[in-house]
């Protein structure tokens, strides 16, 4: 990803003035996606790599291998019954990542969404006392939110 281009928000009319070129260029479609993170200084990356840190590769993928074989053989113990699709165990991986993300499981995935607004929840909910951060990845842009 290029250099991010910080745009300080003071004001919700700022952000709105921001989101409101955003949707100008096609108000009826989905043009950016972001997100929120509470502290700023956090780099983007997903829950995997902040969980093992500086591992060497090998070792990071035997450590993901072992969570996801690890849930999917307790998955019932998280799930409800009615949230286990029966065919669960023949689904792609990327449909076991997002299960476990759902439940707080560490992958490699990072949550965008198509909501500037969902975006922005999650980047005033937590860590009052910094700085949060809305990306909104396709534009290069981080609105420092504080």
């Amino acid at each position: 990803m290029d250099a991010l281009r910080e745009l300080p928000v003071a004001s919700w009319k700022d952000l709105s003035d921001v989101l409101d070129k955003l949707s100008a260029k096609a108000p009826n479609e989905v043009l950016y996606l972001f997100r929120g993170q509470s502290d700023k200084q956090w780099a983007l990356n997903s829950t995997l790599t902040r969980a093992i840190g500086g591992l060497h590769p090998t070792k990071a993928v035997l450590c993901e291998s072992y969570a996801l074989e690890y849930f999917r053989s307790n998955v019932r113990r998280y799930a409800r019954e009615e949230e286990v699709p029966p065919h669960l165990p023949l689904q792609p991986i990327m449909e076991w990542w997002a299960l476990m993300q759902h439940y707080g499981a560490p992958t490699r995935m990072i949550d965008f969404t198509k909501s500037p607004y969902i975006g922005l929840y999650f980047a005033v909910d937590s860590n009052w006392d910094r700085d949060g951060a809305l990306y909104i990845p396709y534009s290069c842009i981080s609105l420092r939110i504080g």
